[in-house]
């Protein structure tokens, strides 16, 4: 398909808009205490309480009450949250500037597995760069507000219903393999993106140069 055809475009945000980096995790993880030893031992239950964290389904107060109990004694849960806040990333203000021009031409949309703490603190983020999600994208979708989550058929559903986008004319950019295979399978040209390196893909260079043409 050539990016003629391409009508709408939607966008992962961690490691797509923002960079994240997953060594602030593991940092993170140590300042509270989870040593290495405590990691390997409970290397599921972590994985499982982080994707739990960021995606929002189940409340932050009940997870963070969780993770409590993997730091060292006398920490608090506004502790594990200041920490958690870090994980927020960077936003390079190129990128922002690059959505706003391609929002002339394109159907932008967000589509983010997201907390609402998480969210916030990225709004926070866009606001100080001098953007507001209402020049960066047409509609956002996001795991907590919705309920449902990536890569869950659901979610591409419901954001296909409410904003009449035809999949086959959407591109899709997605940093985790497993959501641009569930992309792919929706119907969506779908594009696993290196994390982090947004630009160093052909389609985003392409759909940037349609706007200049």
């Amino acid at each position: 398909m050539s990016m003629k055809q391409i009508e709408t475009l939607v966008f992962d945000y961690g490691g797509v808009i923002v960079n994240i980096d997953d060594a602030s995790v593991v940092k993170a993880m140590e300042s509270l205490g989870v040593t290495m030893f405590k990691r390997l031992i409970h290397f599921r239950k972590i994985k499982r309480l982080i994707y739990q964290y960021i995606n929002g389904l189940v409340a932050e107060t009940v997870t963070l009450k969780e993770m409590l109990s993997l730091c060292r004694k006398g920490t608090s849960t506004e502790d594990i949250e200041e920490i958690l806040k870090e994980l927020c990333g960077n936003l390079p203000v190129e990128r922002l500037e690059a959505l706003v021009k391609l929002r002339k031409r394109y159907k932008v949309y967000l589509l983010s597995n997201i907390n609402n703490t998480l969210w916030q603190k990225s709004v926070s983020l866009m606001k100080q760069l001098g953007y507001s999600t209402d020049e960066l994208f047409d509609d956002v979708f996001l795991s907590y507000a919705m309920r449902k989550e990536k890569p869950s058929v659901e979610i591409y559903e419901e954001m296909t219903q409410l904003t009449g986008l035809n999949p086959a004319t959407t591109l899709y950019f997605d940093d985790r393999a497993e959501n641009a295979k569930a992309g792919r399978n929706f119907g969506f040209q779908s594009v696993l993106v290196k994390t982090n390196h947004l630009e160093e893909h052909q389609e985003w260079q392409d759909i940037n140069k349609n706007i200049k043409e």
